[in-house]
C-alpha cells in the first residue's frame, strides 16, 4: 500500500519508544488496509484476511507490551491488559460477522481506527515516562 486513505500516521501518535511506535504504524496499517478492502468493495474474502492480520499483530503487539509491563514492574498493567483484552474480543466480534458472510462495514473500521487512537493518545502515554529508561536499557 502505498499512500494511506484512511488512517494516516500522526506525529502525536508516537510515543517516543520506537519498537512500540513502528509496531503501532504496523496496525494503523492494517486498520487502512482494511478501509481499502471495504471501500473497493473487495469485502469478505478480503476482510476476512485483513481482519485475521489485524487480530495475529494485535496479538503479537499487546504480548510484547504486557511483557514489559510485569518485566517492569508497571502498577498500572491490569487495567491497560483490560483494554487489550476488550479491543482484541472486538475483533473477535468482527472476524465472527465476516465469517458468517456478512461485509465488514465502515463503523467497524471506524470503531477501529477511534480505539486505536484513543488508546495510544491516552493510555499508552500514561506508560511513556515510566517505560522510556527501561526500554532503551533493554532494546
Amino acid at each position: 500500500m502505498n499512500e494511506r486513505k484512511f488512517f494516516p500516521w500522526k506525529p502525536e501518535y508516537n510515543l517516543g519508544i520506537e519498537l512500540i511506535d513502528n509496531q503501532h504504524q504496523q496496525l494503523t496499517g492494517i486498520i487502512d488496509e482494511l478501509f481499502v478492502s471495504v471501500q473497493e468493495l473487495k469485502q469478505i474474502e478480503q476482510a476476512k484476511i485483513v481482519i485475521q492480520k489485524l487480530f495475529d499483530y494485535t496479538e503479537f503487539h499487546f504480548g510484547m507490551e504486557e511483557k514489559y509491563f510485569e518485566k517492569f514492574g508497571w502498577k498500572e498493567s491490569p487495567l491497560h491488559k483490560a483494554e487489550h483484552k476488550k479491543f482484541v474480543n472486538k475483533i473477535l466480534e468482527f472476524q465472527k460477522v465476516v465469517d458468517k458472510g456478512l461485509p465488514a462495514t465502515f463503523q467497524i473500521i471506524i470503531f477501529l481506527k477511534d480505539w486505536f487512537a484513543n488508546h495510544v493518545l491516552v493510555s499508552d502515554k500514561q506508560y511513556v515516562s515510566f517505560f522510556k529508561d527501561k526500554m532503551d536499557k533493554v532494546i
